[in-house]
């Protein structure tokens, strides 16, 4: 970290500085320029706070309140984490979709039950069928690819683990559109369809 004076990091703007000595705890650890507090110092003492019951209420409290006042600031901030912290999101929606088998098909099944979320689903379903009759050629063999279609479904019987029918490469983007073809199909989880959206992996 760059070494800086509170004076410094004041006259910059800035809301933390380093002087590259520890505080009188011993952390050597950023300060505030606002009360010239080091940040493990702070981070210790809001540990405290947070096991007292009362205080901890006022805390969530406060914390609630204004994150119902900054709706856009706190979008913000949880964007720039989850940028930042890729790897420890993904492992997280893991986790929740293997705990939260249940709770997730009920959210499904109630959000596809809204009438406007119906009407969409019907819109997609309508474009897709279209994509997929536009970019199916005439002379290819059809049973072919329903074969692709049924062991497709009969590994997801077989297994409990969804499996959907992709297309290596995609049928549309803007570099290149694939074919509704048997050798352009293939059979994967759903769930690395989904990663995989319309992305052409080599």
């Amino acid at each position: 970290m760059q070494i800086i004076t509170r004076k410094e990091a004041r006259e910059k703007g800035l809301k933390r500085y380093f002087t590259g000595k520890p505080c009188k705890h011993g952390h050597d650890e950023q300060r505030k320029v606002a009360n010239n507090r080091c940040l493990e110092c702070h981070r210790q003492d809001s540990r405290k706070r947070y096991k007292d019951p009362v205080k901890r209420k006022q805390i969530l409290e406060k914390n609630a309140e204004w994150q119902l006042h900054n709706k856009e600031k706190v979008l913000l901030i949880k964007s720039r984490w989850a940028k930042q912290n890729k790897e420890q999101v993904k492992s997280a929606s893991a986790a929740y979709r293997k705990y939260n088998k249940e709770k997730i098909k009920q959210y499904a099944k109630e959000r596809n039950s809204r009438p406007d979320v119906a009407v969409m689903n019907r819109c997609n379903t309508v474009a897709r069928r279209a994509g997929l009759n536009k970019a199916t050629p005439s002379w290819v063999n059809k049973s072919e690819i329903r074969k692709i279609y049924t062991r497709s479904a009969d590994l997801t019987k077989r297994t409990g683990t969804a499996y959907e029918v992709d297309h290596i490469i995609p049928l549309q983007r803007k570099d290149v559109c694939g074919l509704h073809v048997p050798w352009n199909l293939q059979v994967i989880p759903a769930t690395e369809n989904r990663r995989k959206s319309n992305k052409l992996i080599a």
